[in-house]
């Protein structure tokens, strides 16, 4: 983020941002693609203290060649943004002022609760885990005694079906 505001020029002229100044969010909110340097059809730019003296690319080193040619224009529409910005972003950081607070107090309330009923959930959970792993140990061990049993007689006679062919290996199963 930087300090004042930051942004996303698009291919198709467009410039983007939101109410948290951050590029990320910017991506995620308009879908844009951010996998490619190569074909990416946008650009991070921020402003430093609300002045376009302090305007810059936040990626200059891999600038597409679309932007570059269009540079001036991109300039032009971010600094018309900025001046709408200059009477919004005070209301905006009042509100936020007047928010904020009210926002703490609703979190202070819920984490508690929320807190509360995870510890429930996570030793309801523990018990539940250690009383299905005794069940299902149990049950496995019925089933090796009975499979042992019934292998101890399928094996003999097997066996004696190969008996004397060479190479057979013979013996129990894997």
């Amino acid at each position: 983020m930087c300090k004042y505001w930051s942004g996303i020029v698009t291919k198709d002229g467009k410039v983007l941002f939101t109410e948290d100044d951050s590029h990320e969010t910017v991506i995620k909110r308009s879908g844009l693609n951010d996998c490619s340097l190569e074909n990416r059809e946008f650009v991070r730019i921020e402003v430093e203290n609300g002045n376009m003296k302090n305007y810059r690319v936040d990626e200059s080193d891999t600038l597409p060649s679309w932007y570059e040619k269009r540079e001036n224009e991109f300039h032009r529409k971010v600094e018309l943004l900025l001046k709408k910005l200059v009477v919004a972003k005070p209301k905006r950081d009042a509100i936020n002022a007047e928010y904020q607070p009210k926002r703490d107090a609703i979190n202070a309330e819920w984490q508690p609760k929320r807190d509360a009923l995870n510890a429930e959930y996570q030793t309801k959970r523990d018990a539940l885990k250690a009383e299905y792993q005794t069940k299902r140990d149990a049950i496995n061990a019925e089933y090796q005694t009975k499979r042992d049993a019934i292998y101890a007689e399928y094996q003999p006679k097997r066996d004696a079906i190969y008996k004397g062919i060479k190479g057979y290996l013979g013996g129990k199963s894997v």
